[in-house]
């Protein structure tokens, strides 16, 4: 049988030892399996059964046994492997499976066992050890994988059905497992080599990593990677960090130590992870790392890290934060400490509004700050932006109604075209647009709204807007922003404006009157403004008479007041040094039109011939006598006015420009003009809590009275405490507009009556 194989003796018993490596052992496995195929074909042609002799057996065991012998012992194999691979066939067939099976375990295992032990008695460590052991598996691959092309028939037909293993190799890393587990020694010291590998690695030397992976590989296959590998190897990680982290937390700055904690990760999920360690690890290798170094630590990290970056606008070592505190599910806290900085901050920067430029524009130059990080560092993550608004809304709304009335004069002084620096109107839209955006977080909507038409009315009535264009843009963004209600009057304003440039026009088509304008405002659009008395001269006198005429003549069915306060003048004066243009408001022009008729008054007289109130007057004169351009002279020359001071032209006055803006003394809207808006709002603010009230009551009839509180403060467009709602509800019971009941479990009622 073995003539009519007819295989090449030289090819098959050229293999003297043990071949090594993966394709040395496919290629001599598919070569077997070529044989056994052939083998199988020529059964069929023999006509009887052989007889057996009574020591076949042994002898062909004794023959396999031999070379298993020099498989494991790495001497050449005497037999050709077709002949070997013919006798386990012939004993197969025999029904000494069995028999075979129990001979081959008994050898592999006695095998084993003397490897094992030699190995135990090594005198070699570390690295060398590991190395050891990493040859050694590589020969048992070697060693498994001829022994089973040897019996293969054996793997195939006997083992698969009636053994608990699948093949002949499984059967030697269940010997080899068992052998190492039992003796013990071998595999704590591989572990010990292992792992003292890795923290060397760690500890920036360069290890034989190939070797590592090799023993991962042979952990793998022996079903030990999991049950004693890895959880050696956690338990050393989490050692070795925890020990570590403690230490660099309080040695190194907070930058430094989130810029180490990201390469460790890295290390050990990207690098460790892709050369030896096995990828099922990884997941538990990174919370390991993160638990260690992250959790075990994050309030210090925070503390350590986060302010001096945000404060310096690390952007990098942020982002790396809050990946951090993401990994550990820590976000909330990190956000804590978002909060507090961006309210410290915020605090910081609104502490002194003396300067609303200055402090509007550092508000928006942090909001454009923190909203970048948000968004670059912190991934626009929903719980930071709610934390932005929380802490701007805060800080902003610290000092009540300050922050409206500041953002109120910051776009005054950038509609003003007095402004030093002037933005085209698409900077000034796009700066409207960052206005908003702090705007938002403002509780106190309508005192932004008083201030802001109170400006807007001065601006409109002194010529000082710089384009109408420009008024309607920030009145549009209201708009959207706070809806047509918000802006229907400051749009009335505007109105008038129009309508009054219209009139005018007709006006001096009947009177040439070039350098006389008058603005026609309705009385429910434009702020309250006192009334003033004063004695127009004659040569302005007359204009008014033309044009009260005019408007009496085309709306017969109205009534003019005329809002002296409000108007303003431009004046020629013939200086003995010069001629010069001074613009001035209408108390100053009156005043020193007085000067053409006589050379010197008293305050007395001044009073007397202009009409104008004596506080007015006062402040008047001191903005003609101690202002920049003192145009007026005092006697005596102490800036208390007295009513027998005197008052004549300056001679000597003289400037370097012909046209002088000349304005009041007071360069700061007076502290009392803004009680009296803030007073003024507050009393609003009280009618609409009364009108929210009732209308509540009127749609639901009754209602408890802390329900009806938290309606009432979910209609109103602005902050409302309870005790401040209380007591509106207490004025409307006692003004008999609703009454007090009781229920059955003596619940507090309120009904509309």
């Amino acid at each position: 049988m073995a003539d009519a194989m007819n295989i090449d003796s030289e090819e098959t018993r050229g293999v003297s030892k043990p071949t090594s490596g993966v394709k040395s052992r496919a290629k001599l496995l598919k070569r077997l399996k070529s044989d056994a195929a052939q083998s199988d074909r020529q059964k069929f042609f023999l006509k009887s059964q052989p007889e057996v002799r009574s020591t076949f057996e042994s002898e062909t065991w004794k023959v396999l046994e031999s070379s298993i012998n020099a498989i494991q012992t790495g001497v050449p194999v005497t037999e050709s492997l077709e002949l070997l691979y013919q006798a386990c066939l012939n004993l197969c067939r025999l029904s000494k499976a069995q028999y075979l099976y129990n001979n081959l375990c008994k050898q592999c295992q006695h095998r084993i066992k003397t490897d094992i032990e030699r190995l135990s008695q090594s005198t070699m460590a570390g690295g060398s050890f590991l190395k050891l052991v990493k040859d050694y598996w590589t020969s048992f691959q070697d060693q498994m994988t001829m022994i089973r092309s040897i019996f293969l028939y054996l793997d195939r037909t006997y083992l698969i059905h009636a053994t608990e293993y699948s093949s002949i190799w499984d059967l030697g890393l269940y010997i080899l497992r068992t052998e190492l587990m039992s003796e013990g020694k071998v595999l704590n010291r591989l572990i010990e080599a292992y792992l003292g590998l890795i923290l060397k690695e760690r500890g920036g030397d360069v290890v034989e990593w190939l070797d590592l992976q090799s023993i991962s590989r042979m952990f793998i296959d022996l079903g030990i990677y999991d049950t004693v590998f890895e959880p050696a190897f956690l338990d050393q990680t989490k050692q070795y960090y925890s020990s570590v982290a403690a230490s660099k937390i309080e040695s190194i700055s907070g930058s430094a130590f989130v810029s180490w904690t990201v390469q460790a990760l890295k290390d050990e999920t990207e690098d460790r992870i892709n050369r030896y360690i096995d990828i099922r690890s990884k997941a538990k290798v990174v919370k390991t790392v993160e638990d260690s170094i992250i959790l075990e630590n994050v309030d210090l990290i925070i503390s350590k890290a986060f302010k001096p970056a945000i404060t310096m606008g690390d952007m990098r070592n942020l982002r790396q934060l809050y990946d951090l505190c993401r990994r550990v599910s820590c976000l909330r806290k990190l956000c804590m400490s978002f909060s507090s900085y961006v309210k410290e901050s915020g605090l910081v920067i609104i502490h002194d509004v003396s300067d609303s430029n200055t402090t509007v524009t550092s508000v928006l130059e942090f909001k454009r700050k923190i909203g970048s990080i948000v968004k670059e560092c912190f991934n626009n993550d929903i719980m930071f932006l709610d934390a932005l608004k929380d802490s701007f809304t805060s800080f902003l709304n610290f000092q009540p109604n300050k922050a409206a009335e500041i953002i109120a004069k910051f776009v005054d002084s950038k509609l003003r075209n007095s402004s030093k620096q002037k933005e085209s109107l698409d900077e000034l839209d796009e700066l409207f647009d960052h206005i908003l955006t702090i705007f938002r977080y403002v509780q106190g909507k309508d005192m932004f709204d008083a201030f802001f038409k109170r400006d807007l009315a001065k601006r409109l009535l002194l010529g000082r807007s710089i384009s109408a264009d420009a008024e309607r843009t920030i009145l549009t963004k209201l708009k959207l922003e706070c809806g047509p209600s918000f802006t229907s009057k400051a749009e009335g304003m505007l109105k008038d404006m129009d309508a009054s440039k219209k009139l005018m026009k007709e006006f001096k088509t009947s009177y040439p009157l070039e350098a006389f304008n008058v603005s026609i405002l309705t009385q429910g659009y434009w702020p309250v403004y006192p009334q003033t008395s004063l004695n127009l001269p004659p040569e302005i006198l007359e204009w008014h008479i033309a044009f009260q005429k005019f408007y009496n003549n085309k709306y017969s069915g109205r009534r003019l007041k005329w809002q002296s306060s409000l108007g303003y003048c431009l004046l020629r004066a013939n200086f003995p040094l010069g001629q010069r243009e001074l613009s001035l408001s209408q108390f100053q022009a009156v005043m020193l039109l007085l000067f053409n008729r006589r050379e010197t008054y008293s305050f007395t007289e001044l009073f007397s011939e202009s009409g104008i109130e004596e506080a007015e007057l006062a402040r008047t004169i001191q903005s003609l006598c101690f202002g920049p351009h003192k145009i007026l002279l005092k006697s005596p020359p102490d800036p208390t006015i007295k009513p027998t001071d005197t008052f004549s032209v300056n001679e000597q006055f003289e400037a370097s420009t012909f046209r002088l803006k000349v304005s009041s003394l007071m360069t700061k809207e007076p502290v009392e003009t803004n009680s009296a808006i803030s007073k003024q709002v507050m009393q609003n603010r009280q009618y609409q809590i009364d009108a929210a009230i009732v209308r509540i009551l009127k749609a639901r009839k009754e209602l408890p009275h802390d329900q009806l509180c938290q309606e009432t403060q979910s209609q109103l467009n602005f902050p409302a405490g309870s005790a401040d709602i209380k007591k509106r509800i207490e004025s409307l019971a006692s003004r008999e507009y609703l009454e007090r009941i009781s229920d059955d479990g003596n619940v507090l009622l309120y009904r509309y009556i």
